[in-house]
């Protein structure tokens, strides 16, 4: 009896032994898919933090090119009101000067 039962164990060992190598390869190319999974999402990851930085610097630069233009008319508008505050000055000024003058003269003449 014993050497009938040694071919059955034969017969069922060598399909667990060839399942069993089949399982072992599957598990190693599970694992090189993960790795590779893995590295393409980190990337992947990257390309899109790359993207974003761009896009977020892209943004500050219109933002800072639109603040600095709103700048500039701003200030444009105080040097113009500042120069037209200094020629109704001078037109101040100059008519003092001139009533000033023109009392000197009265002083001086006697009127």
């Amino acid at each position: 009896m014993s050497k009938q039962t040694s071919p059955k164990i034969k017969d069922i060992m060598v399909p667990l032994y060839e399942m069993e190598n089949e399982l072992d390869e599957t598990k190693a190319k599970i694992k090189e898919t993960k790795n590779e999974l893995i590295s393409l999402a980190q990337k992947e990851a990257g390309k899109s933090r790359s993207e974003v930085l761009e896009e977020a610097k892209k943004k500050a630069e219109e933002e800072l090119a639109k603040i600095k233009t709103e700048a500039e008319k701003e200030a444009e508008k105080i040097l113009a009101k500042g120069n037209e505050e200094i020629e109704e000055l001078k037109a101040k000024i100059k008519d003092v000067y001139d009533k000033a003058v023109e009392m000197v003269l009265k002083t001086l003449l006697g009127e």
